[in-house]
């Protein structure tokens, strides 16, 4: 049995809602609706483009880019040069279009100046490669990149330097984009439409102006789409269509229909016919893939999925579709056959075909039957496969795209080289080891929990499998890792990561979970940590038991949640301060450690809470962020309350009015707050008065989470489809700059261990606010003095001392701070 299914046996063993993965990304921005206004996503992220806000007068700075390189992500389209195998373009499933000329030994990213980076297909004007046509917006029906649709056609004339908009912008996503090859201002374009909604710009589009106008000539209702689209490259007027009834919501998914089929036309799309002689029909239809021999053009294949994504055969005509024959063939797609369905022929032998599935299939006997030619679930070849190129100029050439990055073969698919940096990684989360700061962790889709001992981009390595979310170090001894798979698949490591164990005795399971459970550490001591079902437990014992501090929190999971917790917060300054927020609205806070619960979400909109906050430095503060949309209603995304969540503030004035992901406030400064959100990171330093976006050259794009390394000052932020990327936190100007010529502080000894002194001199008079604390923010000692231009020695001693690292900070009145990195041994 291999590590995949190792990890789908055990969640079969606990509670599993009935929602499919991919509909928590979807269902968190949906909640409590059943659709996203993708429209007004997309009119958000343009506004940010056009007028990009900054208030502070600091020179802002780019945005470091972490890796990984070699790990990978869902490609959905590749293209090359046949006569130059230099050339390569990539179309990520969330992270754009990157291109290569050489080979793929380096790679550019050419399309971030496109708000919207999830690409359906690609098409290279066959007489000019730096022609290339990209449609947006993945058709798979499953992912993250699922929640925000595509916004058109586009092209570029100069290999990807501009690009021109060519409308269709409401067409959902783009599976297929051709060129006539003898005349490139016709192109045809397979549209399939809103997956949560019903529209009509679905179909088949052709353009005989290069896009410029486009006519829908085949359109079967507002419900279907078309998936797949091959031409007769001999006869360019014949083309073949595969249309493909869908819809979906959180509640539930509906894959097929009476409507699936294909369709033939002579005449380049005037008239088009249902084939039907030899295919199958009825209501069991789902998802169809379409290949036609180059060197055999009357020889066309149909690869069908049933409604509910089992494999349902491939068909074979030998006369252009007039007649079928199923033949022997059987493909692995593991019950989601929604998420594939491609089917390519060989350009010079129509005997060899390949079908994309779990794993790659090849058949040498024209169809009939197919043996895999990437192993099942290997360390060699990723899973999930969505795209392959066939260079036309030599045919073993072959280049594979799937959930794992790109691959090559040079022997028609029998031996698979990774090519191994692009960076194109979709995360879920994101963690800093606080004993050692380069070291970098994070969860994944579909690519594993992973991690960068290095700071190497192209040294990131798997320590878990499945999908990967919640990454954890104890920050006073890293030998201690945990991390976890979907579904709350909690394990722990005691030496440094080499090796976990199952860490979930002591929790019930039949609690509901989430795709995304939440574990956080206890901030001021770390063989403490809590974890969220439906109810809080908390381990005293490193994760080794657990016991339940909370009744329900949530009802029974309804159709469009999971009805867990989602997030949780301890507060560094009386760590009996917890709170849970969770996926149906509600919020909680607890004052004594668990003893009682009281809700605290009144005021607040109905959305799922994303992430809550314990302010570092004030005892009764938290923030929240929320998920969601503005429905006829006010829509703020980011609160605050300073009373424990009994009343709330709206901060998110000059924040773009889209899902909030992740915040987390500066112990070095009140009011500093960063927020991750789906247009990028943005940051306040004045508890929300004002935002900003924060740093340059970071794609606008969804940013899942952040994490903050106070004594470096590092912040790490997690994308959604381009890896992770790090920036050093910059403090105010008059922080940086005006108040620290006027100030000295000393710490002596350091390290120390039971007593410290700490000397100030200055050349004003004024308060100050010293303190010390924790690396995760829990105060030991704050005092506040009235400086009198002299200088003076405070001592701060502790008959008790906990060894690590701990941060002094000498606040002044104008709100400006100083921090030390303290050492206690």
């Amino acid at each position: 049995m291999t590590w995949y299914w190792l990890i789908f046996f055990y969640v079969s063993l606990i509670h599993v809602p009935a929602e499919r993965p991919s509909d928590w990304f979807y269902a968190q921005r949906a909640f409590p609706y059943d659709s996203i206004p993708q429209a007004f996503y997309h009119q958000s992220l343009n506004e940010i483009i056009r007028h990009p806000p900054r208030f502070t007068r600091n020179a802002p700075q780019s945005w470091k880019f972490e890796g990984p390189t070699n790990i990978g992500g869902r490609i959905t389209d590749v293209e090359a040069v046949g006569t130059s195998p230099g050339t390569i373009y990539v179309g990520a499933a969330s992270g754009g279009v990157f291109k290569s000329l050489n080979g793929g030994s380096s790679w550019i990213p050419i399309f971030d100046q496109n708000p919207l980076l999830s690409i359906g297909d690609m098409a290279l004007n066959p007489t000019n490669s730096n022609h290339l046509l990209v449609g947006t917006g993945e058709a798979n029906g499953g992912g993250g990149s699922m929640s925000y649709e595509g916004n058109g056609v586009f092209k570029t004339l100069d290999g990807g330097a501009t690009w021109t908009p060519l409308g269709l912008e409401f067409s959902g996503s783009i599976p297929k984009v051709l060129f006539h090859p003898k005349n490139q201002e016709v192109v045809y374009v397979a549209a399939m439409g809103r997956l949560f909604g019903k529209n009509n710009q679905r179909g088949i589009y052709k353009s005989t102006n290069g896009g410029s106008n486009w006519q829908q000539v085949l359109f079967h209702s507002d419900s279907v789409g078309a998936i797949d689209l091959i031409m007769d490259t001999r006869h360019p007027d014949t083309l073949y269509a595969a249309l493909w009834e869908r819809s979906r919501k959180p509640s539930g998914i509906d894959y097929g229909g009476t409507a699936c089929g294909v369709y033939r036309s002579f005449d380049g799309g005037k008239v088009w016919v249902k084939l039907s002689q030899g295919l199958p029909t009825g209501s069991n239809l789902g998802r169809i893939g379409l290949a036609l021999a180059p060197s055999s053009p009357n020889i066309v294949f149909a690869y069908y999925m049933d409604e509910s994504g089992d494999f349902l055969g491939i068909y074979k005509s030998v006369n252009a579709g007039d007649q079928w024959s199923k033949t022997n063939a059987r493909i692995d797609v593991a019950t989601f056959g929604w998420w594939f369905g491609k089917i390519y022929v060989a350009p010079d032998n129509a005997q060899i075909v390949y079908a994309l599935g779990l794993s790659g299939y090849k058949s040498v006997d024209g169809g009939n039957q197919f043996n895999a030619m990437t192993e099942n679930f290997s360390e060699d070849v990723h899973v999930d496969q969505h795209a392959l190129y066939i260079d036309p100029v030599n045919p073993s050439r072959l280049l594979l795209g799937n959930d794992g990055g790109l691959y090559s073969s040079s022997n028609y698919g029998d031996n698979w080289n990774k090519i191994n940096n692009l960076p194109i990684t979709q995360f879920y989360t994101c963690h800093i080891d606080y004993s050692q700061p380069e070291r970098l962790y994070g969860g994944t889709q579909d690519n594993s929990s992973i991690r960068t001992l290095t700071s190497g981009v192209s040294q990131w390595q798997t320590i878990w499998s499945g999908d990967g979310f919640v990454c954890l170090v104890d920050p006073q001894n890293n030998q201690n890792v945990y991390t976890e798979s979907q579904y709350g698949v909690f394990v722990r490591s005691t030496d440094g990561g080499q090796g976990f164990s199952y860490a979930l005795t002591g929790i019930d399971g039949t609690d509901r979970k989430n795709w995304n459970t939440p574990v956080v550490f206890h901030p001021g001591n770390s063989s403490t940590l809590f974890l969220g079902t439906h109810r809080l437990y908390r381990s005293k014992d490193k994760a080794v038991t657990w016991s339940s501090i909370s009744p329900a929190l949530t009802a029974e999971t309804n159709s469009r949640t999971y009805g867990t917790i989602t997030c949780i917060a301890v507060s560094p300054v009386d760590p009996q301060i917890i709170y849970c927020g969770t996926d149906v609205g509600q919020v909680w806070v607890t004052l004594n450690g668990g003893g009682n619960w009281v809700p605290i979400q009144a005021g607040l909109p109905e959305r799922w809470i994303t992430s809550v906050t314990a302010d570092p430095l004030i005892k009764n503060r938290v923030y929240l962020t929320l998920s969601g949309y503005r429905y006829n209603e006010s829509m703020p995304h980011v609160f605050v309350s300073e009373n424990n969540g009994s009343n709330w503030s709206d901060i998110s004035k000059g924040l773009p009015p889209i899902p909030c992901n992740k915040l987390v406030a500066d112990p070095a400064l009140s009011g500093h707050i960063i927020v991750a959100t789906d247009g990028g990171v943005w940051r306040s330093y004045n508890n929300g008065k004002n935002w900003e976006i924060l740093g340059n050259e970071l794609p606008l794009m969804v940013m899942t989470s952040l994490d903050f390394h106070p004594p470096t000052r590092k912040l790490i932020a997690a994308s959604y489809g381009r890896g992770l990327f790090s920036y050093v936190l910059e403090l105010p100007v008059n922080q940086q700059t005006k108040e620290k010529p006027h100030i000295s502080i000393e710490t002596t000894p350091n390290p120390f261990h039971n007593t410290l002194q700490i000397s100030i001199s200055s050349e004003s008079i004024q308060t100050l606010d010293l303190s010390i604390h924790t690396l995760s923010g829990k105060s030991v000692w704050q005092k506040s003095i009235r400086y009198h231009a002299s200088p003076i020695t405070l001592e701060y001693s502790d008959p008790n001392p906990t060894p690590g690292i701990y941060l002094f900070t000498c606040r002044l009145q104008n709100g400006a701070a100083l921090t030390k990195k303290l050492i206690r041994w």
